[in-house]
């Protein structure tokens, strides 16, 4: 029994032994494998982390490469309009692939595809591009284009390139081709010695024989009902569009190079290589010789009242006649064959050999010049309402002006000489032709969201509300004018004297402040019922501004005081702690502080309380602007030097940008928080990330909205409006641009990939 129970006591002692070793080695294999998996891990983070580190040294080189792309793009639109819009959008592309995180603004590895995209959309005017062609023709009224090819055969076009159909029938090439004025004609002239008359809706033609050797020149009569055509043979004969002749010109002593009708069509005009030209009756008889050209007579045209008729020769002088009595009026210098009346018969625009173009009145007398085109005058047009001029040379550039002779834009692209200029009727559009075979068509208004139509003394200050549905405008003559976003005038205000100098909506757009030099400040209803005057200024109100919940409104001048009233025009407090005058007032976006720019150099934070709790101290400069962030945690405000700093709200610089060349005017956050717009004296607006990045830029700039979104601009016919947008939306903008230009080159579409 004792030897049974010892074997016992051993066998346990063992089996606790080997349970020992075994929880040892257990431990140690946990351990071991713990100590593994930490080093693993420890390896993976390692990994994780050079590739992260590896990713953002590839982003940044991806980065720098972009920005080098849109600087590219940018140096590019100076020459080559469409071209530049393509490699700005293969830019744009690549930097959305890297932002599908959606990374704030800030982070993004490049932004000057950004900047090259908005710059390059707010200036571009060329919407397509018609390749390998000859001659073009315009219907106005039916949006189409006929177009003679490299290969001698005519194209049926939509304005957008899209083909409608081709032209057959002529032995041989086509060398002139003409709509006419009313109904759905087109006429063709071939080497053949044959014209033709096209009905493109009936799909019929009518060919039209009889001349011997090659036709120089066809035109309709402005009814449409008849056709003229001049030859190689001396004579210009008249069809009507049934195809009968209806009578031969037969005086010209040899070839006739330009036949055309008077605005009435009663009378035709033709221009010979004899030296002469000739005023006929539509019945055929010859009224009077109109002599003197030394050499041949190139091109002939009434003026559109009827009454004048103006001649070109290759004598270089162009002169001026009386339909009526075929008597000398003017004799003047020009290019051969490139002339223009004016719509309404008063003036008349000549090209020169020495750049220049000039305008003169139907007596000769010069009344102005347009010079800069480095190359000989080739081409000039006057848009159809006479409200602008176009103008060409021989090294591919166009001119578009306005009728005071003031140069609105340069339009880049051809190579080698432009010889012709056609407008829409409706003067949106210019169509090019050059001898580099491309027809260019250019849309001249661009690509802005909307124009209030107007003097330019009538947009003194501009104000948008907070809704941007209304622009409040304030006119050198003291009158204040609301207009909505769709260009139309909806109030007037004519209680206000003097120059102004500040308008601002309440934040339910149904109230507008207004400030100004005669020391008053007030406030309307927006139909221009006067509500209030602040009484109590002293001095010029420099700035006026609504709190965010509309009750109170802040009032800073020459005085060097800041005022608060409220609704009922009474004051409520001054802020007196600058030295010298407050020239900018801003509410934070929960109303509980308000912030002041002063000539002192020191922008100031009160709180409700109205204390100084914060002050941003800049040296030698004055505060001129001063705006919260949405958030209110940030503060940017812009001196008389240009600069812009942002500040936060302890009064820490955390960025300072070179904005401007003089003083920054005004400034805003957008509705994000992610950009700084700022508007100096130098005219322009610009847009810039936190981190000083330029994302925008607008030139004779106005205005801006409160958030950010819509910049307004002065131009030639009014005030224009634009949208400051993102990467996304300037892609789109971009593809929508490029419609009618992947009618005509869809292998383009393909290939950009982002448009699909």
């Amino acid at each position: 029994q004792n030897l049974s129970n010892k074997r016992n006591k051993k066998l346990k002692i063992g089996i606790a032994g080997l349970v020992a070793v075994s929880l040892v080695a257990t431990t140690g294999v946990t351990w071991a494998t713990k100590l593994f998996q930490d080093k693993q891990n420890q390896l993976q983070q390692a990994e994780s982390r050079l590739e992260k580190t590896e990713y953002k040294l590839q982003e940044a080189e991806i980065g720098t490469k972009l920005e080098r792309q849109g600087i590219n793009a940018l140096r590019q639109f100076e020459n080559a309009e469409i071209e530049a819009l393509l490699s700005a959008m293969e830019a744009g592309k690549e930097l959305q692939k890297l932002i599908k995180d959606r990374r704030p603004l800030q982070y993004y590895p490049a932004t000057s595809p950004i900047f090259a995209l908005q710059q390059i959309l707010n200036n571009i005017h060329e919407k397509n591009q018609i390749p390998n062609i000859q001659n073009i023709a315009i219907n106005p009224n039916n949006q189409l284009l006929a177009t003679v090819n490299n290969d001698g055969t005519a194209k049926l076009l939509k304005f957008s390139g899209e083909s409608i159909s081709q032209l057959r029938g002529h032995q041989g090439k086509i060398s002139k081709i003409k709509f006419a004025r009313e109904g759905d004609l087109l006429a063709t002239a071939g080497d053949d010695g044959t014209a033709r008359i096209w009905d493109f809706l009936r799909k019929q033609q009518v060919e039209l024989k009889g001349h011997e050797g090659q036709i120089w020149q066809i035109t309709f009569s402005p009814d449409g009902k008849y056709l003229a055509t001049a030859g190689e043979d001396g004579t210009a004969r008249i069809w009507n569009i049934s195809g009968k002749k209806i009578a031969t010109l037969k005086k010209h002593q040899s070839r006739i190079l330009d036949v055309t009708f008077s605005p009435d069509g009663k009378y035709l005009a033709t221009a010979g290589w004899d030296g002469t030209a000739r005023i006929w009756n539509r019945a055929g008889r010859q009224l009077f010789r109109l002599g003197g050209h030394r050499g041949s007579v190139e091109k002939v045209i009434f003026s559109p009242d009827g009454k004048l008729l103006a001649t070109a020769g290759w004598d270089g002088t162009i002169r001026i006649w009386w339909r009526r009595s075929g008597k000398l009026l003017a004799r003047l210098k020009g290019g051969v064959g490139n002339f223009s009346f004016s719509p309404d018969s008063k003036k008349l625009v000549t090209a020169g050999e020495d750049g220049t173009a000039n305008i003169l009145d139907i007596s000769g007398q010069l009344l102005g010049k347009l010079p800069g085109h480095q190359g000989i005058v080739t081409s000039v047009s006057f848009s159809p309402d006479g409200e602008r001029l176009a103008t060409a040379d021989s090294d591919g550039t166009v001119k578009i002006w306005n009728n005071n002779g003031n140069l609105l834009t340069n339009l880049k692209g051809h190579q080698g000489r432009v010889w012709q200029l056609n407008f829409s009727s409706d003067g949106e559009l210019l169509i090019s032709l050059g001898e580099d075979g491309t027809g260019r068509i250019w849309q001249l208004e661009g690509d802005r969201y909307a124009t209030i139509k107007g003097n330019s003394d009538i947009f003194g200050v501009v104000s948008f509300s907070r809704d941007n549905q209304r622009l409040a405008t304030g006119g050198d003559n003291g009158v204040a004018r609301i207009w909505d976003i769709s260009e139309t005038p909806l109030a007037l205000f004519n209680g206000y004297l003097g120059m102004f100098d500040a308008l601002s909506f309440s934040p339910d757009s149904q109230r507008l402040a207004t400030a100004g030099d005669n020391s008053q400040a007030r406030i309307w209803e927006i139909s221009g019922e006067e509500l209030i005057e602040l009484e109590g200024q002293e001095g010029r109100a420099k700035q006026i501004t609504f709190a965010p919940d509309g009750q109170r409104l802040a009032t800073v001048g020459e005085d060097g005081v800041a005022r608060i009233w409220n609704n009922f025009g009474q004051q409520l407090v001054e802020l007196k702690s600058h030295k010298g005058r407050v020239l900018d007032v801003d509410f934070s976006p929960d109303g509980k502080y308000i912030g002041t720019a002063g000539e002192d150099g020191i922008g100031k934070i009160w709180d409700s309380s109205f204390q100084v709790v914060s002050e941003l101290k800049i040296l030698s400069s004055w505060m001129e602007s001063i705006s919260f962030s949405p958030s209110g945690e940030y503060i940017a405000t812009g001196d008389s030097n240009g600069m812009v700093k942002i500040w936060d709200f302890s009064g820490n610089q955390i960025a300072d940008l070179k904005a401007h060349i003089g003083s920054v005017e005004n400034l805003t956050f957008s509705a994000d928080g992610e950009q700084v717009i700022s508007m100096g004296k130098d005219g322009m607006v610009k847009v810039w990330d936190i981190t000083g990045r330029q994302i925008a830029q607008f030139e004779n700039a106005k205005s801006f909205s409160v958030d950010g979104k819509y910049v307004a601009t002065l131009a030639d016919n009014g005030l224009q409006l634009w949208r400051v947008k993102g990467l996304n939306d300037l892609l789109k903008s971009s593809c929508d641009w490029l419609e009618d230009y992947f009618i005509t080159h869809p292998e383009v579409r393909k290939d950009l990939e982002v448009c699909e």
